[in-house]
């Protein structure tokens, strides 16, 4: 039952994959850009309910209450899955951070060229938006302290 939603995720990266290089040809990409972006998360985020949602073969009611003992490569699975955890609060945190800067950033110096006396206001905005990689980045060091 987990490759249904794993095949759906690969199908999901290789149609971004060619939706990425046919963009490059067309005259008209920002919406299909918006269309291939909102196809591509749906289908991510399909996979990963079903992921969750499906139960593994074998799991019952019965099962649910016994409390298995923690091996050590479960140990280790958990571990991973908060590195993982932590990698992608990082990098979806600065990512975000690097867009709210570029576009902030760009505004602040075409409103300087204008107006050099707003610096104050303007540096605090592009500040604010740069404060969200700093989030990102307590989030994964609260992950990794509880592992």
């Amino acid at each position: 039952m987990i490759i249904i939603p794993l095949l759906i995720t690969t199908l999901a990266v290789i149609f971004t994959i060619y939706a990425g290089l046919t963009i490059k040809k067309r005259r008209d990409y920002k919406s299909f850009a918006k269309k291939v972006i909102l196809l591509s998360s749906m289908a991510i985020l399909a996979s990963l309910l079903l992921l969750f949602l499906i139960p593994p073969p074998g799991a019952s009611a019965d099962q649910a209450e016994e409390r298995p003992k923690l091996t050590s490569s479960s140990r280790g699975m958990d571990a991973a899955a908060g590195y993982i955890g932590a990698a992608i609060a990082v990098g979806a945190a600065t990512l975000g951070a690097g867009f709210a800067v570029a576009s902030t950033g760009s505004a602040m110096i075409g409103a300087m060229a204008e107006k050099p006396e707003i610096i104050g206001r303007a540096l605090i905005v592009v500040a604010l938006a740069e404060g969200i990689a700093i989030y990102g980045m307590v989030v994964a060091i609260m992950i990794i302290a509880t592992l």
